[in-house]
Parts: C-alpha cells; structure tokens; sequence
C-alpha cells in the first residue's frame, strides 16, 4: 500500500500543471514490486487541500482543504483519472485506495460518497477495472453515507489502533458492515502498539478472513 502525495504529480496552484517526477517514481516502484510478485495499491494518501486537519494529509489552515474548495476535489478528480489512464492495464496493481483516512464533518457523508462517486466514473470511463478501496469519514471508521456500494470492484477499508486485539468482537461493527453489504473488507493499515499486538492483529484479522497491509511509515524515536 503506497502512499503518494499529490504534489508529487501535480502543482498545488495550478489547476493542470503535471508532474512527470512523481509518475516516473511511480513507474519505478511498481516494476521493483512486480518483479519481486508484490501487489501494489495506491493510496492517495495527502489530496488536493488535505482530507483532514492534521500532519497525516498535509493540511495547511491558512488554505481550503479538500472538503471546503470545489477546485480542489476537481483536481482529485482529474489525479485519479491521469493515475488511471497511465496504470489502467498494469496487473500488478491490486487497485486504488482513493482517499486515505478522510476526517471532517461532513453531514450525512453525502459530500465524501458524492467525490468518490466522480472518482468512480472517470477511473471505470477509462476502462479501467482495478479494485476501488473505500475508505469511511473519520479515520476510516465510519461508512455514513457510503452504502450501499456503487461499484460492483468495491472493497470497504478499515484501519485498526490502539486497540485490543484479543477477540473477534473488537472487529464486530466491521464484519456487521461485510455482512450487510456482502462486499469484501480490508484492513489497510495497522500497527504503532507493540510487536505483541501487531502479533495477535495479524492473528485475528486472519482468523476472520480479512486482508490487511502493515502501515510502513514508522516513528523514528521509539521501538514502533
């Protein structure tokens, strides 16, 4: 699962200015990863304005962030639809995480399913088949507005922290959502606790069918 930040494909203040650094990169990753068998999903990790108010997306409040600017989830909108146009036909891309960890208020999360929904369309008009991940508003952890699914390729994603990993019932309200909805979940990131946890997490996630993808990016200051 590979986090990418926009600014790395497109310029913060121009609309359409593109970036070949950040696809070059890309290109790179991707063919070390298939030559060693390893599926990539990309994870749009820092969008256009920051998804959140906090260091993980990058935001900046003295700018709009993703949710209050129309320009910024147009250019999200057209990152995603250049990301497939290029990658479209790549099978060693698993599929696409379209917005990590969303956090804000947003009523009824009719605005965040409205944005993936555009996400949606402008990736399937390419032809382009990957498998979308979705991601629920605060951290991942609530789906208010994103069911029923609107793509038949679609996986619901959950991220688990600082919490017990000692018995399915920690995993319920998600594996209710699987239930309900009859479309796959997948843990997309874990970890930060302790080697004892990240153990038994791997453990319980396993031992209810789930896939999972370790969160990579690790503190430079302690054992985690």
């Amino acid at each position: 699962r590979l986090p990418l930040h926009y600014e790395y494909f497109v310029n913060r203040d121009t609309p359409d200015q593109w970036k070949e650094q950040g696809f070059l990169l890309l290109d790179k990753v991707i063919s070390w990863c298939s030559a060693a068998g390893l599926y990539v999903i990309l994870d749009l990790h820092a969008a256009p304005g920051g998804q959140s108010d906090n260091a993980i997306s990058d935001y900046d409040d003295t700018l709009p962030s993703l949710w209050e600017s129309v320009e910024n989830q147009d250019k999200t909108v057209r990152l995603w639809q250049k990301l497939s146009q290029r990658y479209k036909d790549q099978p060693w891309i698993a599929g696409y995480d379209l917005i990590n960890e969303p956090a804000w208020d947003l009523p009824g999360g009719t605005l965040l399913r409205s944005l993936y929904q555009r996400i949606t369309e402008v990736i399937r008009a390419n032809r382009d088949q990957h498998i979308l991940f979705i991601e629920g508003n605060w951290y991942s952890n609530d789906y208010t507005g994103l069911t029923p699914a609107w793509d038949p390729q679609m996986v619901y994603v959950f991220h688990k922290y600082w919490s017990s990993a000692e018995t399915p019932s920690e995993l319920q309200w998600v594996l209710d959502l699987r239930t309900a909805e009859n479309r796959p979940i997948w843990c997309g990131e874990h970890g930060e606790n302790s080697n004892d946890h990240f153990t038994k997490m791997v453990e319980l996630l396993h031992g209810q069918g789930i896939g999972m993808s370790w969160w990579p990016m690790k503190k430079f200051t302690s054992i985690n």
